[in-house]
């Protein structure tokens, strides 16, 4: 049986919107919430059971993610395993609510049925800093370092919130 989090359940799930509106769901009702457990269910039971048919798809559909634990899912979504799945999902909910450094929305996030967290979150399109970094000119560089330095600054000013200190050093 898999463990699910209160915060998983009740988040809104952008692929399915257009449903929930035509169907007449609004997401802060029982209905809609309803359709959010059902929803997060069904992904769960499905990605945990055809995890390595998803991988190899996703391979080939969209190509290497750039990391060996992030899998595409949709053009609009990607899938992680690892470790600390909730500890990252609730850090980044977090820096997203309290900062303007672009981080992925969470949609959904559990324990799988092997142990190991998972996290369902949106697909940023984009390049990885090692790929582009050569093609680079000086100005570029300097302008990417400067915006780096803002985005640690940021993360510097930030104060953990009590519930992710103590669930840090429970694991």
């Amino acid at each position: 049986m898999m463990s699910t989090s209160l915060h998983a359940e009740n988040n809104l799930i952008s692929a399915n919107t257009a449903t929930q509106y035509s169907l007449g769901i609004s997401g802060g009702s029982m209905l809609g919430s309803m359709w959010n457990y059902v929803v997060n269910h069904f992904r769960r039971l499905a990605i945990d059971y055809f995890y390595p048919y998803i991988k190899k798809w996703s391979f080939k559909s969209y190509g290497p993610t750039g990391s060996h634990s992030v899998i595409r899912l949709t053009t609009r979504t990607a899938f992680k395993k690892c470790i600390f799945g909730s500890l990252e999902a609730e850090t980044m909910r977090f820096i997203a609510q309290n900062k303007s450094i672009p981080v992925p929305k969470v949609i959904d996030r559990w324990t799988s049925q092997d142990g190991s967290e998972a996290i369902v979150m949106e697909w940023i399109q984009g390049n990885t800093l090692e790929t582009v970094w050569p093609s680079l000119n000086d100005d570029q560089m300097s302008c990417l370092g400067e915006q780096l330095r803002e985005y640690i600054h940021e993360l510097r000013s930030l104060r953990q919130p009590v519930h992710l200190l103590f669930e840090w050093w429970t694991l």
